[in-house]
């Protein structure tokens, strides 16, 4: 049976509404095998510190059987600012997240999931793990990806059989694991890195809080300190209690002990973290509009905790937790996330369909798209191309026909990979409808007595255009697409 790690008994102490209570299970995996106390060490990197990690990404946006609902609208914007919050949170510890693209699944019984069977759960709506079993066999064509950490967005998740009837959990993640759930309006904001850091198997800063295996109110290297075995296990994030908003001074994101709350021991909180993605949720974690991190923070106790998880399994053959499976390499970060045939210029044919329409056919060309949350510098592309590229863009390189490179400030600033273009002699074809027209005629070759007769988008399109020329005339059709692309006809009508 699956534990899921809530502090139910933090109803006993701490004065805050139910939706701050429940805003993060976090199911252990029940075949999980704590690690000795040596590797998790905060303090000591294992591996060494500039290996890097790289996990693909994949999303699954959960809409109603129509398409309709609160996710009716989530596609490429919202997903691709998801990675940007990733990369943009987890770099600083050499963790890199490649996009690997987003599905849709089009299924109103899975708009609200309960991601745990906390008191007054509608419990008549399915439970995460039975979206996650949808997705790898109860779909017709399965979109779960083994091979990526799966994220999946719904509408909401344990919704309250109490009015306003609200969920009451922002996210939720398997802890260690590649799943995570969120709630659809808290997809883009501090639960993302939260729940992904439960993914690595980071504890909230109040693990054990209210119990007698409580992390004590002690700072490092004192000798009532035992945060390197309890709590969080992380000897840099102070000891910590689940706390309301009340204790966080949105002003000045300091601490506030308000009621004085004190540790199992009986000492008062200080200095608890209030901006830790990993503590009670309150605005100084919150992210900046544009979604670039705020005052929300890791600390490199964190980040050596989540690698040193990581470092277990990420090669591990028997891809405990999925880690070895959703890994990807370094090189990935820098090809394209998709490429994209498209027609260039040069028009190499066209061809009358006689139906208002043309198949026109030019030369071919490549899209190269890269993911956001990169600094870029793209070296030996067209001058038309973007040269560099900030974290918020969503670079395209289109008209570089050619191997050009790119550098990844994040990654290393000093190494350029080359990203191959396929330079062939294919055609790009595509159909376009006919638009205007223009019909020059003349009953004596060489005469400059000619008849010109404009066609608008109906008299091009008109099937009976060749039978309403005149006879006994020369007549040269110009048929224009909507992309500018002519289908010229010399003909002579008796």
């Amino acid at each position: 049976m699956k534990k899921i790690i809530f502090l139910f008994f933090a109803f006993l102490y701490a004065s805050t509404s139910i939706a701050q209570l429940l805003d993060c299970p976090v199911t252990l995996d029940p075949n999980y095998v704590e690690p000795p106390a040596s590797v998790l060490n905060s303090l000591i990197q294992n591996p060494n510190s500039t290996d890097k990690y790289v996990f693909n990404v994949k999303f699954h946006i959960v809409k109603n059987d129509d398409g309709s609902g609160v996710t009716a609208t989530y596609g490429e914007n919202e997903v691709m600012n998801a990675i940007m919050i990733l990369n943009t949170n987890f770099n600083q510890f050499n963790i890199f997240f490649k996009y690997k693209g987003y599905d849709v699944i089009n299924s109103t019984s899975f708009m609200k999931v309960r991601a745990a069977n906390f008191p007054d759960t509608n419990l008549s709506h399915p439970t995460f793990d039975q979206l996650l079993e949808y997705s790898k066999t109860g779909m017709t064509n399965p979109v779960y990806d083994y091979n990526a950490l799966n994220l999946f967005i719904v509408e909401g998740l344990d919704y309250s059989t109490i009015s306003p009837f609200n969920p009451m959990v922002r996210g939720a993640a398997k802890m260690p694991g590649i799943d995570s759930i969120y709630g659809h309006n808290h997809l883009l904001s501090k639960t993302l890195p939260h729940e992904i850091a439960h993914n690595f198997k980071l504890y909230h800063t109040y693990q054990d809080s209210g119990t007698p295996f409580c992390e004590r109110v002690a700072n490092f290297g004192d000798i009532f300190n035992n945060s390197a075995t309890h709590g969080d296990r992380i000897v840099d994030t102070k000891a910590s209690f689940m706390f309301g908003g009340n204790y966080a001074d949105p002003a000045t994101c300091t601490f506030q002990n308000t009621n004085g709350y004190a540790d199992c021991f009986g000492t008062p909180y200080v200095d608890v973290p209030i901006k830790n993605y990993m503590s009670s949720t309150n605005p100084c974690q919150d992210l900046h509009s544009t979604y670039l991190p705020g005052t929300g923070e890791f600390t490199s106790g964190q980040g050596v905790y989540m690698r040193n998880i990581i470092a277990l399994y990420y090669n591990h053959p028997n891809n405990f937790y999925g880690f070895s499976n959703a890994k990807n390499t370094v090189e990935s970060l820098y090809q394209p996330f998709e490429t994209i045939p498209y027609g260039g210029n040069i028009i190499r044919s066209v061809t009358d369909n006689n139906d208002g329409t043309a198949e026109v056919c030019r030369n071919m060309l490549i899209k190269h798209r890269f993911q956001k949350g990169f600094d870029y510098a793209f070296t030996n592309v067209n001058p038309s191309d973007p040269s560099i590229a900030t974290l918020i863009d969503l670079p395209e390189i289109i008209n570089t026909t050619y191997t050009f490179g790119v550098q990844i400030n994040q990654v290393n600033p000093d190494i350029v990979k080359d990203v191959f273009v396929d330079c062939h002699r294919e055609s790009f074809c595509q159909t376009e409808d006919f638009v205007k027209g223009l019909v020059v005629s003349t009953n004596i070759l060489g005469s400059m007595n000619l008849t010109l007769e404009e066609l608008n988008e109906i008299q091009v399109k008109d099937p009976e255009l060749y039978d309403k020329l005149m006879s006994q005339y020369y007549h040269i059709i110009n048929k224009e697409t909507s992309s500018g692309a002519v289908k010229q006809t010399f003909i002579y009508k008796n």
